[in-house]
């Protein structure tokens, strides 16, 4: 494989700097490479003598050999074995990180979130920390909507909702880093009027109270628009039809009377005889629609967590919720689960697939994907520490 970075990145501790704990460690590769790259390191615990630990690439899973050694001094403090790390990276920048200096990527973990602060957005930092410097875990907890906040964080969806709000009015993209999803135009009747500023309809006085018009001359009898007569189908009863809908009919000036009409001869030939001017009604066609099942909820707070497991796995992002998992948090908290209760997961998903490619075979989720999402969750890094 063809390594396009070989070399340490600037910011990268040397090896004659220690540091008290494996968390310090790995605080310091975050900073540095997520500056660099826009694209961070995870902590991968494998204790072992005199090596507390390594530290890999989040890009592990694609291939990349980056890998940082961490060992331990005579004195009990911890440092980075230049010699026994592999510096190498199989890739560059994020793709969003080289198109705009100004992107920043999503943090979850509470620890690298910490160290970052200064470098997020004004508007990620504000909603992630709220001000207090002991933050942490600020998105798990507010997308599993926790009524106790945990660690000082403070994100909530009401002050990611006043966020928006000061950037819509002030003219402002969309803050970044936000864990709820906000639609940019509210579909409200009042929301609207709001935001154009147009005043409400209002109905003037004398058209209110103006009285109604006269009712028609008895002389003039009307046809009931709910009877439809035909003279070769029995009279059955039919759907009620819009006005519009009908042909066009020239309304007639009045109708036979009764006392005129034959006995032998239905009303409708009757009718059709004594005005031959005026044209038959067509005959109208019932149009049947087929069922159409509803489409799965969107989550979008879940597709870019998926995506960043497996690609091919953002179409599962609709079933989850059934499963109980509907925020970030919770499928972070998956990988505390047994492989027991991950298959019972796995069967749960297989099963509702298999129901909707029965009904329509264009169903983008495929039970592959199911067993790839489960497999992501067993091969978690943080579930090899455990």
């Amino acid at each position: 494989m063809t390594a396009i970075i070989e070399a340490p990145v600037d910011g990268v501790p040397p090896p004659s700097e220690t540091f008290a704990s494996f968390t310090d460690v790995y605080c310091s590769l975050v900073v540095a490479y997520t500056k660099a790259l826009g694209i961070s390191v995870n902590k991968h615990a494998t204790p072992t003598g005199s090596h507390p630990g390594a530290i890999r690439c989040n890009r592990v899973n694609d291939g990349c050999p980056f890998k940082v050694v961490v060992a331990l001094d005579a004195s009990g403090r911890l440092y980075i074995n230049h010699r026994a790390s592999d510096w190498r990276h199989s890739h560059g920048k994020h793709p969003n990180y080289a198109a705009d200096p100004n992107w920043r990527p999503t943090v979850i973990n509470a620890d690298a979130r910490q160290a970052l602060r200064s470098w997020l957005t004004p508007y990620t930092t504000a909603a992630a920390t709220d001000g207090d410097p002991a933050s942490a875990h600020g998105a798990i907890a507010a997308s599993k909507g926790s009524s106790k906040p945990r660690r000082g964080n403070q994100w909530t969806k009401a002050r990611e909702q006043k966020l928006v709000d000061e950037a819509r009015a002030n003219g402002l993209p969309r803050p970044a880093g936000l864990i709820h999803h906000f639609d940019d135009i509210r579909a409200s009747p009042s929301a609207a009027l709001s935001a154009t500023g147009a005043a409400p309809l209002t109905v003037p006085a004398s058209a209110s109270s103006a009285a109604p018009p006269p009712p028609p001359a008895p002389s003039q009898p009307k046809r009931p628009s709910s009877v439809d007569y035909s003279v070769d189908e029995p009279q059955t009863k039919r759907p009620r039809v819009k006005e519009e809908e009908r042909s066009p009919v020239q309304p007639s000036a009045a109708l036979p009377s009764p006392a005129l009409t034959t006995p032998d001869v239905p009303f409708a030939a009757q009718q059709t005889s004594s005005h031959s001017s005026r044209p038959t009604p067509a005959p109208l066609a019932r149009s049947v629609t087929p069922y159409t099942p509803p489409a799965p909820r969107p989550c979008p707070e879940l597709e870019p967590f998926l995506a960043g497991l497996h690609p091919s796995i953002v179409p599962l992002a609709p079933y989850l919720p059934s499963l109980g998992a509907t925020s970030v948090a919770s499928l972070v908290d998956l990988v505390m689960l047994s492989d027991t209760a991950l298959d019972v997961i796995f069967q749960a998903l297989r099963k509702r697939i298999e129901e909707d490619l029965r009904r329509d075979p264009a169903c983008r989720a495929t039970v592959l994907q199911a067993r790839l999402f489960v497999k992501a969750i067993k091969d978690s890094p943080t579930r090899a520490q455990q």
